[in-house]
């Protein structure tokens, strides 16, 4: 019995930045929990909703709840919010990849994956809508840096965070 030939994968040249989105992605999203489970538990926003939120639209809609609510977070309004404005900025290109499939990656007369379209069914509570983008290898390499970098700043402003409510008692 012969082997056959190997085939070459198309999607190779895909599979490295999108590992690395995806390793970048979920650190941010741990970092992100922990400022959540700080909010929740220790700075009021147990107050704000009954259950701690899942989604990622979710903790950003409760924190920004929180920093425009709690007295507590009255000092790390701004900071916070432009945490969140920066996260929300960069979360369509991870959902569309992770949640979306590749249509395409050779655009007619252009360079194969310097641009290609990411497909994938939009859900709304009565409709389902065909969503499509295009994104390149850099963009993809980018939003996985920027990720990184608002991860690690993140992780610094709750150290600070925590710090001060350490000398606070629970709301």
């Amino acid at each position: 019995m012969t082997t056959p030939a190997p085939q070459s994968d198309p999607f190779k040249p895909l599979y490295a930045p999108l590992g690395r989105l995806v390793v970048r992605w979920a650190y941010l999203e741990r970092v992100l929990d922990y400022f959540v489970a700080a909010v929740y538990h220790r700075c009021g926003g147990n107050t704000l909703v009954r259950e701690l939120p899942h989604t990622l639209d979710r903790k950003i809609r409760f924190l920004r709840d929180s920093l425009n609510q709690l007295p507590s977070l009255a000092e790390s309004k701004d900071k916070g919010t432009d945490f969140l404005n920066r996260l929300a900025a960069l979360k369509q290109t991870r959902h569309d990849l992770v949640h979306g499939i590749v249509n395409t990656a050779n655009p007619p007369g252009g360079i194969p994956w310097d641009a290609f379209e990411v497909v994938r069914l939009n859900t709304t509570k009565q409709l389902h809508e065909h969503v499509s983008s295009t994104l390149s290898l850099a963009a993809v390499r980018e939003n996985a840096d920027n990720a990184l970098g608002l991860a690690n700043e993140l992780a610094a402003f709750l150290i600070v965070l925590v710090n001060s409510l350490v000398q606070k008692p629970p709301i």
